[in-house]
């Protein structure tokens, strides 16, 4: 996933899913962006909790699906 900061705005590539737009409707493992560290992480996310890693929880600003490997 591609991802820019740019005069401190972040400019998202296809794929990431704003929280304010959307949050996932499963609980697993996610890709996430967050302002602090101004990087991508995973995090476990929990429809009834929110997302569970308590440096994340309240700086994600968007997510992405892991997608798995194509298998040969």
């Amino acid at each position: 996933m591609n991802h820019k900061i740019h005069s401190g705005m972040i400019e998202v590539a296809a794929g990431w899913i704003s929280v304010e737009k959307e949050l996932p409707k499963k609980n697993g493992y996610y890709i996430v962006y967050c302002t602090m560290p101004n990087e991508p992480g995973l995090v476990h996310y929990h429809k009834d909790t929110g997302w569970q890693n308590g440096f994340y929880d309240d700086r994600v600003t968007h997510w992405a699906v892991i997608v798995p490997p194509a298998c040969r």
